[in-house]
């Protein structure tokens, strides 16, 4: 992969953008009219063409894979946290278990 196509999809907003990067006007939803993408979605800029790549153009497919994916790894975070939280809680009612059986036992 060039230096230049890595340093552009860097500058790429993750998951649907909301704005164009070069003029800051809100992205739209356009439906492409090529034949190699008859139909498909994209987000773009009102004020980018054909002869001006530079401003906002995202599929949007390829967006809401990205949103999927970045929902899915805060759900597998948080998920995380909570069996761990669960695991300590149940680490000390194990301990209060059995400070309440010794305690019985006297």
């Amino acid at each position: 992969m060039s230096a230049n196509l890595s340093h552009r999809r860097a500058e790429r907003q993750r998951g649907f953008p909301t704005f164009c990067r070069k003029c800051g006007e809100t992205a739209e939803i356009f439906t492409s009219r090529t034949l190699k993408n008859l139909g498909r979605l994209f987000h773009g800029c009102p004020n980018g063409s054909e002869e001006d790549k530079n401003h906002l153009f995202k599929w949007t497919d390829e967006s809401a894979v990205e949103e999927i994916h970045d929902i899915k790894s805060l759900f597998d975070e948080k998920i995380g946290h909570l069996e761990l939280q669960s695991q300590r809680y149940e680490d000390v009612l194990r301990s209060y278990d059995k400070r309440l059986k010794i305690w019985m036992m006297l």
